[in-house]
């Protein structure tokens, strides 16, 4: 069961990732503290389909991170709202004292908000992502999780 689920996201992310990157977009990369600390890059076309990456210290271990988001702007404001879905993958426990290391992969859900600063290459977003881990036997629902991210802009 766990390989069909592993497999599935696996698709599903591989499927977004080559229509995201099929599209015109504009690209961003960023540097994200929270319950993850990592870098960022994030792209978005002109329709607010986008597609971010996240390479993180998570759970003294590292971990993957990737979601496909949709966008919208309010009003005229330079914010934008966001929700997407997607994955993240990696270990975890090597950085422990008994370095006990465990694979740990699930899927995200995340809602945000994002302040694109005019007249500078710079953008501010927060988020919220709860997310289900899917290894080490039952599923296990984590709500706490999120970050807020600078990116520059490319």
């Amino acid at each position: 069961m766990k390989n069909k689920i592993a497999s599935a996201l696996f698709f599903c992310i591989f499927f977004a990732v080559s229509v995201a990157v099929a599209q015109e977009y504009e690209g961003s990369v960023g540097v994200r503290i929270g319950s993850a600390q990592g870098i960022s890059y994030k792209t978005c076309n002109r329709d607010g389909l986008g597609l971010e990456g996240v390479i993180a210290y998570r759970n003294e271990g590292i971990q993957a991170m990737a979601w496909i988001l949709q966008s919208r702007e309010i009003g005229r404001t330079d914010t934008w709202l966001y929700a997407g879905v997607g994955a993240h993958g990696g270990v975890r426990g090597f950085m422990t004292p008994d370095q006990a290391v465990r694979p740990v992969y699930g899927a995200d859900v995340v809602v945000g908000i994002e302040y694109v600063f005019p007249h500078t290459p710079m953008a501010l977003s927060m988020d919220l992502k709860p997310l289900v881990e899917l290894a080490g036997g039952k599923p296990v629902f984590s709500g706490n999780n999120g970050g807020v991210t600078l990116r520059f802009l490319l």
